[in-house]
C-alpha cells in the first residue's frame, strides 16, 4: 500500500524517496527528503515545496501543471510532463531538464543556472544566462544561439531555424547536425569535439584543440 495515496503522510527519515504509484495526486510536505523521484505518477497534480529538497525528478506526469518554487533546489528534472507550461525561477538551481515537455514555450532567466536540457520543447529562444556551461536544445524551433562566454557544451542538432554559431570562446563540444541553415563555423579555438553536416559546411576553420570530428553526409 502506498502510504501517501492512503492519506497517512508519514514523516520520512531517509534522504531519497522514489514514488511509482499511479494513484498519488499530491506530494505532501515530507521532512528529511533531499532527492524525490516520481516515475509514471500519472495522477499527480501537485507537489509541495519540501524544505531541504535538493533534487526533484518527475517523469510522465501529464496532470502536473505547476512546479513549486523550492528554495535550495539544485536540480530539477521534469520529463514528458505535457501539461506543464511554466518553469519557476528558483534561486540556486544549477541544472534544469525539461525535455519532451511539449507545452513549455519559454525558459526564464534563472540566475546561476549551469546546465539546461530542453530537447523537444516548444521554446523559440534560449535564455541569456551568463553562467550556462551546457545546453542541450535539440529538436526545438529556436532560431539563434545566444553569446555566452562560459558555454562549453552545445548540442543543437535538428534545430532547423538556427543559421549560425556565435564565436564562443570556451566551447569544447559542438553538435550541429541537422541544421540546414548553418553553412560555416567560426574559429572556435578551444573546440575539442565536433559533429556536423559535411554537405552543408564545406570548409572548416582551423581548430587548434580539436580531438575528434564526426560528420553526417546525408
Amino acid at each position: 500500500m502506498c502510504l501517501i495515496c492512503d492519506g497517512t503522510y508519514p514523516t520520512f527519515t531517509g534522504e531519497i524517496l522514489e514514488l511509482t504509484c499511479k494513484k498519488v495526486e499530491k506530494i505532501p510536505l515530507i521532512s528529511g527528503v533531499k532527492v524525490l523521484t516520481c516515475k509514471n505518477c500519472i495522477s499527480l497534480r501537485e507537489i509541495s515545496a519540501i524544505p531541504g529538497l535538493r533534487k526533484l525528478s518527475c517523469y510522465s506526469s501529464d496532470l502536473l501543471e505547476n512546479i513549486p518554487n523550492i528554495p535550495g533546489l539544485q536540480e530539477l528534472e521534469i520529463l514528458s510532463c505535457n501539461t506543464l507550461s511554466e518553469i519557476p525561477i528558483i534561486d540556486g538551481l544549477q541544472t534544469l531538464n525539461c525535455c519532451e515537455c511539449t507545452n513549455i514555450t519559454s525558459i526564464p532567466i534563472i540566475p546561476g543556472l549551469e546546465r539546461l536540457f530542453c530537447r523537444g520543447t516548444r521554446i523559440k529562444e534560449l535564455p541569456l544566462i551568463p553562467t550556462l556551461k551546457f545546453i542541450y536544445c535539440t529538436r526545438t524551433v529556436i532560431s539563434e544561439i545566444p553569446h555566452i562566454d562560459s558555454l562549453a557544451d552545445l548540442h543543437c542538432s535538428d534545430c532547423y531555424l538556427v543559421s549560425s554559431i556565435p564565436l564562443l570562446p570556451n566551447l569544447k563540444v559542438l553538435d550541429c547536425t541537422g541544421c540546414p541553415l548553418i553553412t560555416k563555423l567560426p574559429n572556435l579555438e578551444k573546440l575539442q569535439y565536433l559533429n556536423y553536416d559535411t554537405y552543408k559546411i564545406l570548409n572548416l576553420p582551423h581548430f587548434p584543440g580539436i580531438k575528434n570530428i564526426n560528420h553526417e553526409n546525408v
